[in-house]
């Protein structure tokens, strides 16, 4: 069971990179949704570097406004702000 939680946030993290020209509103509220599970299956886990780096991600995104969302090529800004962050999420799922 654990393992298939597991392949299932990495999917939501593999989604989540590919919406990088979604709707702002679209984006931030997978984003949230995606942390939210992340801090769950952290705390199950008791995976302290994924759940310190969630709480990273969840605070930096805090902070963000998509008032002038897109990049001159589509790119939402929050996206290209917080693509390093969030492709480095599944590493941490493994500790």
């Amino acid at each position: 069971m654990i393992s298939n939680e597991k392949d299932l946030l990495e999917n939501e993290i593999i989604n989540l990179l590919s919406s990088k020209n979604s709707r702002p509103y679209i984006f931030r509220t997978r984003l949230e949704r995606v942390l939210e599970r992340l801090l769950n299956y952290s705390e199950k886990n008791n995976l302290t570097l994924l759940r310190n780096k969630s709480l990273e991600v969840k605070s930096k995104l805090s902070y963000i406004s998509d008032q002038s969302n897109q990049t001159s090529d589509g790119s939402l800004k929050s996206f290209v702000f917080l693509e390093s962050d969030i492709k480095k999420l599944p590493n941490y799922l493994e500790r």
